[in-house]
């Protein structure tokens, strides 16, 4: 069990390092996948180290705890996707549902629910 989540682990991050990559190296076209538009080179700027920092710095703590298979480093991508969810609650209190916003909620969510799996499971002893 615990190598299959391993695996899992390393697969979700893997996903989200590529999408990180994408920001820094093409981030017009990708911030329209995500619903962004970029205001000029300073907005370029902010995709390519905001967004690139969410998706990659999560995700090199998460590969870290599947790689050591160790429960702790994964609180990192936990705290950020856990902000990104509330960030998405909030939205749907404040601007009602919104066409689109439930596919990236579950995937937060999934990605969530792997991460505290992972969690659970590498906290174990064989």
């Amino acid at each position: 069990m615990k190598i299959l989540v391993r695996l899992l682990i390393a697969a979700q991050s893997l996903f989200m390092i590529l999408v990180g990559l994408g920001f820094l190296t093409r981030p017009a076209e990708i911030a329209v996948k995500f619903f962004l538009q970029p205001v000029g080179a300073m907005g370029l700027a902010t995709l390519r180290a905001d967004m690139f920092g969410f998706f990659v710095g999560g995700s090199l703590f998460a590969l870290y705890g599947a790689w050591k298979a160790r429960p702790a480093p994964l609180y990192v991508p936990l705290v950020l996707l856990g902000c990104a969810i509330t960030g998405r609650i909030v939205t749907f209190l404040i601007d009602g549902p919104i066409a689109g916003a439930l596919g990236p909620a579950l995937t937060e969510v999934v990605m969530i629910a792997v991460l505290l799996l992972g969690m659970r499971t590498l906290s174990t002893r064989d």
